[in-house]
This record gives C-alpha cells, sequence and structure tokens, in this order.
C-alpha cells in the first residue's frame, strides 16, 4: 500500500466507487472479476454491461504489483472476455486507458485496438479554494 493509499480521503474516495460498483452489480449491470493464487486475490476486474446495446465496459483492471508479469492479468482478461462473449452474448468489448499504460500490451494481445481517445481536465486545489 502506498502512502496515497493509506490517506483517509482516499479511502473513502474507495470505499464510495466500490459502493457503487457493488450496487451496479447487484442490480445485474455486471460483475467483478478475480484471480486467485494459493487463495490470494492477485488481480481483479470488474466488467459492467449495457445489454441493450451489446456493449461491456472493463473496469480498474488490476494486477497487485509483487505479481505483475506473471500472466495473471492476460489470463483473467481472456476469462471474462470469453463470459461476455458466450454467456452475456456482448458483441463490444470496451477498456478505457492511459495512453502510456504499460498494460496496453496485454490488451492488445486479447484483440484490443485503440479507438479513440478520451481527454479530461483536472483542476489544482487552489481552484476549488478560491472559487467556494
Amino acid at each position: 500500500m502506498n502512502d496515497q493509499e493509506k490517506t483517509p480521503g482516499f479511502i473513502e474516495f474507495k470505499e464510495k466507487a466500490f459502493a457503487t460498483i457493488r450496487n451496479n452489480q447487484e442490480q445485474g449491470y455486471g460483475s467483478w472479476w478475480g484471480a486467485f493464487l494459493n487463495g490470494k486475490l492477485v488481480g481483479d476486474m470488474g466488467l459492467f454491461f449495457d445489454d441493450d446495446n451489446g456493449i461491456g465496459r472493463f473496469q480498474i483492471v488490476e494486477t497487485r504489483p509483487d505479481f505483475q508479469n506473471r500472466r495473471i492479468c492476460k489470463t483473467l482478461l481472456k476469462s471474462v472476455i470469453t463470459h461476455a462473449i458466450e454467456v452475456r452474448g456482448i458483441s463490444t468489448l470496451v477498456i478505457v486507458t492511459e495512453s502510456n499504460n504499460h498494460a496496453r500490451h496485454v490488451y492488445r494481445s486479447c484483440g484490443f485496438a485503440d479507438h479513440s481517445k478520451q481527454c479530461g481536465v483536472c483542476l489544482a486545489k487552489r481552484y476549488w479554494k478560491e472559487h467556494d
């Protein structure tokens, strides 16, 4: 766990994010998947669906740092893709990632290709203090 992950604000943020994910899962909009090695969670990801349009979007694809480069993410990703296509009938799968993400080669090896760019803006904390 890095220093950021130990801060109360970050923990609260993650708890709220996963409460939303849990709610979406309970309503049948998706599933959360995990990879376990000797009973220890070493990788996980979510896949959430727009069944009306046959679209599935991956969320928070992660492998524990001490288990990276062992094909865990690729193996889990392939299993989830197979489930999405064969069981859910999903025809379009989407992963949104940063352009410099080291895992892009894993996504490409599973059949994903660059499609478009998504941009965002992050305002400095001082902006919010000045505009409250």
